[in-house]
């Protein structure tokens, strides 16, 4: 059953993943939601993009029944890498996400995330999609500094599977956060595990099968010497 599951887990990275190929640029804006209530998943991500910070924007409505926020961010996208055919076009992206403030507490005033992005920052995108639409979950906005620049090339070299990155490349993925991070590591653990459960449920299935083979053998000899004893 785990050997199954293996596969099964196996051929649904594969199946999302495969080479991650360079998107085709072109000029369409495309509108990404963030999904404030989901993380983000290095592994289950089919398709990532950099790009550059061009403005924020945000707002806070109030009404009788509610306060809500919204905030959003203009990228232009430098690359996009990945399985995705809702971004095929692409030459920015709005970032968008939304938020509902209960009456009875004031709005903190360091709420949201986009918002606090500044002009010019680099940052890369993790995506998702949700609802036929392209998506993100609040720990898949990282922002590209220096010391992450390699990150890009990691995940399309690693195709996202948690099996395929070096300890090097964990380092990185660690600096950029270490909720991914630790996703990754514990994904991998858990494949090595069924991994070797397997091995040794295999190895004890062909002993298993010899030794059966070998008792039919002895079974028939004894038959046969037996049929030939007057």
């Amino acid at each position: 059953m785990r050997f199954l599951v293996l596969v099964i887990t196996t051929f649904a990275s594969l199946t999302v993943h495969g080479e991650l190929p360079e998107v085709k640029m072109g000029d369409r804006d495309i509108a990404i939601h963030m999904m404030p209530w989901y993380c983000g998943f290095v592994s289950t991500s089919p398709a990532f993009l950099s790009g550059t910070v061009v403005e924020t924007t945000s707002e806070v409505s109030r009404s009788p029944r509610q306060t809500w926020l919204s905030e959003s961010c203009v990228i232009r996208v430098d690359a996009a890498f990945g399985h995705m055919d809702k971004l095929e076009g692409i030459g920015t992206a709005t970032l968008r996400a939304g938020y509902e403030n209960p009456l009875s507490e004031p709005v903190d005033p360091k709420w949201g995330t986009l918002r606090h992005l500044k002009k010019n920052q680099r940052i890369l995108l993790l995506l998702e999609e949700y609802e036929d639409s392209p998506s993100f979950g609040f720990e898949a906005l990282i922002e590209l500094t220096p010391e992450l620049e390699a990150l890009p090339d990691i995940l399309r070299r690693t195709r996202g599977d948690p099996t395929n990155f070096t300890t090097s490349d964990l380092a990185v993925v660690k600096r950029a956060s270490q909720i991914l991070h630790d996703q990754l590591v514990t994904e991998a653990e858990i494949r090595s595990e069924i991994q070797q459960d397997d091995l040794v449920f295999q190895n004890r299935l062909v002993l298993g099968v010899v030794a059966g083979c070998l008792s039919l053998l002895v079974v028939i000899d004894f038959l046969r010497r037996r049929s030939l004893t007057p």
